[in-house]
């Protein structure tokens, strides 16, 4: 069963201007009613908090009060604390806020310990945790990093831009009109906004989207090509000059015939290994080479290498943030194993901001929860929950937020 509570303005401020926190019980700590009513956590909650209304404070009051009487949790054994509390929001910042803040109130040593631990965090961390832990489940390196949100845009936008470039060159009608009406970057922008709205809402891709995938794949195909193309450009021209130069000393001829026997290695094969080896040969001959341009060429043969393994690294190792999401929800849903795994975890869901919560985020919480626990059934041995949000307060767009997830949870509330 769950239930709709509304917190009001608060009257009083955070736990930080009472005394002693750690060594009073929730009503000691001075909560309103309704505080007090999310904290003692009767029945699974849709919390409705305004700004003003003291929502993280109540949020970090029910949290120690599980941790410290987890009496209302089902739990199969005594092993209970912060490693087993989902506890997730959407900012970087608000995670650190609330750890920070529950450590404030808990006192057991124990409990302050797991709390350094404990799964309280984005959406994007967490699923991030999920997919290490799991990577042959996921086919994924477990080794990825993630792409920020500025770099996948800049991405996302220099794709678009090209796919409508071929699109006009290739005779397909709707990206001449695209084209002809908004200006190709005009129309790269919406190509890559409907793109971004068709992965944050979780749809399977479709054409002409699978096309735009495509391309990304063939603009990471040409990086390999087109950085390896620069680095032998750049070092036969540097080697040319030398040559030209007719250079007299014999260290600057060891020097000119170490490049050559690197780079003919490097050529017939081009591992990290080999081009590392060319890099320290170029940049070995530094002030023995004083023909013109000689710097400049070996700079600029260290900046190719460079690119080239930045450009490889990428292509090895980052996922975007809304791959993180896909992929953990495909995840959950293909390997049931996985999915009871962390569903018998985590005895308890909290969500701060809820209302700006997804798509694939929602569906992550259903995987985790079980759609009729959130639906206001009563399951038994399923998680308990509470989501905290405000449909004013939500974010619109923001990542493909949709705020009828919040409003749906809170009318079976009611």
């Amino acid at each position: 069963m769950s239930n709709q509570l509304e917190l009001s303005l608060a009257e009083r401020v955070g736990i930080d201007d009472v005394t002693d926190a750690t060594t009073r019980s929730p009503d000691e700590r001075e909560l309103s009613p309704e505080q007090l009513a999310v904290v003692q956590f009767e029945d699974d909650l849709v919390v409705t908090a305004g700004a003003g209304s003291g929502k993280t404070r109540t949020l970090v009051e029910l949290y120690a009060n599980l941790v410290e009487s987890p009496e209302s949790i089902p739990i199969a054994d005594d092993d209970f604390g912060p490693e087993r509390i989902l506890c997730l929001t959407f900012t970087e910042r608000a995670a650190r806020e609330i750890k920070e803040r529950i450590r404030e109130v808990i006192s057991d040593p124990e409990d302050r310990r797991q709390l350094e631990t404990a799964p309280i965090s984005t959406f994007h961390a967490f699923c991030a945790g999920v997919l290490r832990r799991h990577p042959l489940e996921a086919n994924i390196d477990p080794g990825f990093s993630v792409l920020s949100d500025d770099v996948a845009q800049e991405l996302l936008m220099r794709v678009a831009v090209e796919t409508l470039h071929r699109g006009v060159k290739g005779g397909d009608l709707a990206a001449r009109q695209a084209v002809k009406q908004l200006g190709l970057a005009r129309a790269g922008e919406r190509l890559a906004d409907l793109v971004q709205a068709i992965r944050t809402a979780g749809w399977e891709l479709r054409q002409p989207i699978v096309r735009f995938e495509e391309q990304l794949e063939r603009i990471a195909a040409a990086i390999e090509h087109d950085l390896p193309q620069a680095i032998a450009t750049t070092v036969e021209t540097l080697v040319t000059a030398a040559h030209v130069a007719n250079l007299k000393s014999p260290k600057a001829k060891y020097y000119l015939k170490t490049i050559e026997n690197i780079y003919t290695e490097w050529s017939k094969d081009p591992t990290p290994s080999h081009e590392e080896s060319l890099d320290q040969a170029c940049k070995a001959p530094a002030h023995s080479w004083r023909f013109e341009n000689a710097t400049e060429l070996r700079h600029t043969a260290h900046d190719a290498i460079t690119l080239l393994r930045g450009a490889r690294s990428e292509l090895e190792h980052q996922a975007e943030l809304d791959d993180l999401l896909l992929r953990t929800r495909d995840l959950l849903i293909s390997h049931s194993e996985v999915q009871r795994h962390y569903s018998e975890r985590f005895r308890a869901v909290l969500v701060d901001e809820h209302q700006d919560t997804d798509p694939v985020q929602q569906e992550i919480l259903t995987l985790l929860i079980g759609a009729d626990t959130l639906a206001g059934q009563s399951v038994e041995g399923a998680p308990r929950w509470c989501v905290v949000g405000d449909a004013k307060q939500a974010i619109y767009g923001f990542r493909g937020a949709r705020v009828e997830a919040y409003r749906e949870l809170a009318i079976d509330a009611d």
